[in-house]
């Protein structure tokens, strides 16, 4: 018998403390990456201000054409050889020096459009949400697939509105091309025009071909881990069937079964049945009879309930009846009165 044996319940319970620890571990080390690399970034905002009147003509026009009213800063840094966006309430373009007097105004522009359609669609605020997310489910290959394909999808957007912008498909897809295959993305927290998310394949031929979807790609790795999850998972679900069936003896089963029984009827098959007589008399507070009582009668035994209507009460507001059953209770209205009830009565009350 494995682990999953007779003491799988304390074992689990015994070995809690240290995958929670292994788990916290995890979770600090991603999300000091996360904070090492915002670091970095926030950094780099030290850089000198662009105050080119032409490189500001050209963001200005674009975020014009894509209606964008954010005011968004340009800084210059030697320390990244690609474009990227940081920042929400005050957002700014970080812009590598180089590709400022290297690349043409249309170049810049599609540059300019793909990173202002990161800022208007809230990426930023987006990736550092996946950023947690990753840090909190590192163990989950799903979450780090899922993570993928949201980026991808999102550098598949920004490039649509590019190339819709400021150049044909073509076009932007040759300068996309040329400028990936030299450049080196920029760091996880930024969003980024050469950023991981997508092959470079496929967004090329998604700007090329109307309704390419890209297939999906799981490394062989990966899908050796999401089979081995899923037979660890089949076998423990084996094992605790056994274990579930070892637990308990039949006479066991069957005695939580009769309990379950007697919770949902209380008057189940432990309740003594026999003739119950119940009499007395209808009065007001101040000790006058109640005229014209309809009365009715709940009789419960094992497994029955039987109402049943009762002739009219006389003047005096007297009655007595003797009725077969675990239980008795007793419904009386009167015009004028409210309705009340006795009851339930068994046997020996």
């Amino acid at each position: 018998m494995s682990w999953l044996g007779a003491g799988w319940k304390s074992n689990l319970e015994s070995a809690m403390p240290y995958l929670a620890i292994a788990w916290g571990i995890g979770a600090l080390l991603f999300l000091t990456r996360s904070f090492v690399s915002m670091v970095m970034v926030r950094s780099l905002l030290n850089g000198p201000e662009c105050h080119d009147e032409r490189l500001l003509r050209m963001l200005g026009n674009v975020q014009h054409r894509l209606g964008s009213w954010t005011v968004l800063r340009i800084v210059l840094t030697e320390q990244l050889d690609t474009p990227a966006i940081w920042g929400v309430l005050r957002p700014v373009l970080l812009l590598p020096a180089t590709l400022a007097t290297s690349l043409s105004d249309a170049d810049l522009e599609a540059i300019f459009a793909h990173e202002i359609a990161h800022l208007q669609r809230y990426d930023i605020a987006v990736n550092f949400l996946q950023l947690v997310l990753e840090s909190c489910f590192f163990f989950n290959p799903a979450v780090w697939w899922l993570s993928r394909q949201v980026r991808s999808e999102r550098e598949a957007c920004c490039d649509a509105v590019a190339s819709q912008l400021v150049a044909s498909p073509v076009t932007y897809a040759r300068m996309l091309t040329q400028f990936v295959e030299t450049h080196h993305p920029a760091p996880a927290a930024m969003s980024a025009m050469s950023g991981d998310g997508g092959s470079l394949l496929d967004r090329v031929r998604r700007l090329l071909i109307p309704g390419y979807r890209p297939a999906m790609q799981l490394s062989f790795w990966t899908c050796c881990l999401l089979l081995a999850l899923t037979c660890g998972g089949l076998y423990a679900l084996h094992e605790g069937t056994e274990v579930a069936v070892q637990m308990m003896s039949d006479e066991e089963r069957i005695e939580v079964v009769k309990q379950e029984a007697s919770e949902i009827n209380p008057n189940g098959d432990g309740s003594e049945v026999g003739s119950i007589t119940v009499s007395g008399q209808v009065v007001t507070f101040d000790g006058k009879p109640v005229e014209r009582i309809l009365v009715s009668t709940c009789t419960k035994s094992p497994g029955h309930t039987n109402m049943a209507g009762q002739p009219a009460l006389g003047p005096d507001g007297k009655f007595s009846y003797t009725l077969s059953g675990s239980s008795v209770s007793l419904f009386f209205n009167a015009p004028g009165y409210a309705p009340a009830v006795a009851g339930p009565f068994t046997l020996g009350d």
